[in-house]
């Protein structure tokens, strides 16, 4: 798929979205386990993005995260159950480059008050 503009956080002109196969590298996983896909889907009329992941050890689709890029960072946030509660989710990709970027995620069990982060990786560009 065609690259998005990430300063403006707009797809290019003849596509939807954006597709990654993601590939885990450096810890011990089984196969199934370190493969995912994320689906990031632009919507013109809200000028958002969702986020889609899914994971191959469980073959399903996560709840999408929606959102939208300002000044080269992305902020997206969805509602997902944990231990039995609902809590609030925050993605936000920053340090964009064409080759790389900074992602974290983040709980909040307080309806976004406070925040506990519990992910952060920088996802680079693989040589294919």
């Amino acid at each position: 798929m065609a690259e998005s503009d990430a300063s403006t956080g707009r797809p290019g002109d003849s596509e939807i979205g954006v597709g990654y196969r993601l590939a885990a590298v450096g810890r011990e996983a089984a196969e199934d386990e370190r493969l995912g896909l994320l689906e990031q889907l632009y919507d013109p009329v809200s000028r958002q993005w969702s986020l889609t992941f899914a994971n191959a050890a469980s073959g399903t689709l996560n709840t999408p995260a929606v959102g939208a890029f300002e000044h080269g960072r992305g902020e997206f946030y969805d509602q997902e159950m944990l231990d039995g509660r609902a809590i609030l989710v925050r993605f936000v990709i920053s340090d964009i480059t064409n080759d790389a970027c900074h992602f974290e995620q983040s709980f909040s069990a307080d309806g976004g008050r406070t925040w506990e982060t519990n992910w952060i990786a920088v996802d680079t560009r693989s040589g294919t």
